[in-house]
């Protein structure tokens, strides 16, 4: 599911408008190492990466530790 997130923030140099607050987007997602479920979210995407629920995403997986993974640009 791809998400969009409100977050807030302050640098003494940097405004957006009258307000410090930004909405990119996080995918959440869900695979499977050796029958284990795992749960992972990327990193912010600043413009939509329009995945639907459900469709399947590229991931990589840290095959010494299965719990670490990320998301591959949607591109690739």
């Amino acid at each position: 599911a791809t998400k969009r997130v409100h977050i807030k923030f302050h640098m003494s140099t940097y405004h957006l408008a009258d307000e410090d607050v930004i909405y990119p987007y996080v995918v959440h997602y869900q695979y499977k190492v050796k029958g284990e479920t795992y749960n992972g979210k990327s990193q912010w995407f600043w413009f939509n990466p329009c995945i639907p629920k459900g469709a399947p995403i590229k991931i990589l997986v840290d095959p010494k530790n299965p719990a670490r993974s990320t998301v591959l640009k949607p591109e690739s």
